[in-house]
């Protein structure tokens, strides 16, 4: 960022130090004022004074190599301080109790097979009709068929030769589209 070239030039040539400082900071307030206040300000303020060291380090030393491997080390100390990586919440898992076994009526499960080439056979309850669908449609696919059927139930299949993203799309499908009751079954096919 253009606040972030302040620092590290103004280090390498501003002859007053605290301006070395002083003008990215007051540059990052102003731009904050604007955009709004927010908790990660300590590790933002803070890499922008690592950076303008790394600047103080190029004074008299400033060549294209130099400034090159500065730019991208500031740049990769910026992204490294302030970014923040949200905790994923993923999918709840229950366990049955102990030899809780429940007997769930076949009309209730919505069949849902992942083959090795990532596409979707869905099959509904007892029903030999095969519908094959992308990973994507599934969020559909289930909002529809739980809305006629509150009890219903996802069974994931997962081919043994498909990529493990395969079903973490089904998975993630399944979650943005509100399912709580998924079984993660063993393929036999």
């Amino acid at each position: 960022t253009p606040i972030i070239a302040m620092g590290l030039f103004g280090g390498a040539y501003l002859k007053d130090i605290r301006l070395v400082f002083l003008i990215p900071i007051i540059a990052m307030i102003i731009a904050d004022a604007f955009l709004g206040f927010h908790g990660t300000m300590i590790w933002v303020y803070g890499s922008l004074i690592i950076i303008s060291m790394m600047g103080i380090l190029l004074k008299n030393r400033a060549t294209m190599k130099n400034c090159a491997v500065a730019t991208l080390g500031g740049s990769l100390i910026f992204f490294l301080v302030t970014t923040t990586f949200p905790k994923n919440k993923g999918l709840a898992i229950v366990l049955p109790e102990e030899g809780g076994e429940v007997e769930v009526s076949p009309r209730n499960i919505l069949h849902i097979i992942i083959q090795p080439n990532g596409l979707v056979d869905v099959k509904r309850g007892e029903s030999q009709a095969v519908q094959t669908v992308a990973p994507n449609a599934i969020e559909g696919i289930w909002r529809q068929d739980v809305a006629e059927n509150p009890q219903l139930i996802a069974a994931v299949k997962t081919d043994p030769q498909a990529a493990y993203r395969f079903m973490v799309d089904v998975l993630d499908a399944l979650h943005s589209a509100g399912a709580e009751r998924i079984s993660l079954q063993v393929f036999e096919g």
